[in-house]
């Protein structure tokens, strides 16, 4: 008996009498669900304020021949959330500076940091690797993966290592900085701390009694 050829010989009864041409549904494509990054990147653009640390002018000069950390401890009187820090890129190498004058050279390099951020019990909150293309004798935001909400009066340290051999600019740290209402207190037991020029942080209202979005707190 021929079963596979429909319309020779009847099905028996116990067999499917359905002769369609079985076809796998196709899978709907996923949703597109954003980025979480972005909710965060697109709040960064909204408040974007900066606690400038050190002066303008250099103290000294940072050689870093092979791999080199540097930490600064603060505590801030009211609620603020922590994106990340602002650094000098590095100087131009000595061996390049006579080029300037008499012809162009590569304005810029390839720069990697590891940097995070503590709190008092040394429990590590946030963190990032930054590698970027960067210009000499400039400037450059390191970013954290994710924002932190941290609490008033609490201490916390940013910590960022250095992975280019290269020479960076050292600026003198301030103890305190008031920005209106807020006020950053930079402690004694800091490590290198004129290699970070600013805390890039964000804050609600000043008037505002909403507690902080779930996403920002630790």
């Amino acid at each position: 008996m021929n079963i596979s050829a429909p319309g020779v010989t009847s099905v028996p009864s116990p067999f499917c009498q359905n002769n369609k041409k079985r076809q796998k549904e196709p899978t709907p494509p996923p949703s597109f669900l954003p980025h979480p990054d972005l909710r965060s990147s697109r709040i960064r653009e909204d408040v974007q304020l900066r606690c400038e640390c050190v002066g303008n002018d250099m103290a000294q000069e940072l050689v870093n021949e092979q791999l080199v950390d540097c930490s600064l401890s603060f505590s801030v009187n009211r609620h603020v959330c922590i994106y990340g820090v602002e650094m000098p890129t590095q100087l131009v190498p000595v061996n390049l500076e006579p080029q300037l004058a008499t012809r162009p050279i590569q304005q810029s390099y390839s720069e990697l940091i590891y940097a995070f951020l503590q709190d008092s019990d040394d429990c590590r909150l946030t963190y990032t690797h930054f590698t970027a293309r960067v210009s000499w004798n400039s400037s450059m935001e390191v970013i954290f993966n994710r924002p932190v909400y941290i609490t008033p009066n609490k201490t916390y340290k940013i910590t960022v290592v250095l992975n280019k051999v290269g020479r960076y600019p050292m600026y003198v740290t301030a103890n305190y900085v008031t920005i209106d209402y807020l006020t950053f207190t930079f402690e004694q037991n800091r490590s290198r701390d004129g290699l970070i020029k600013a805390v890039i942080f964000g804050c609600s209202s000043q008037t505002s009694s909403s507690s902080p979005e779930p996403y920002w707190q630790i």
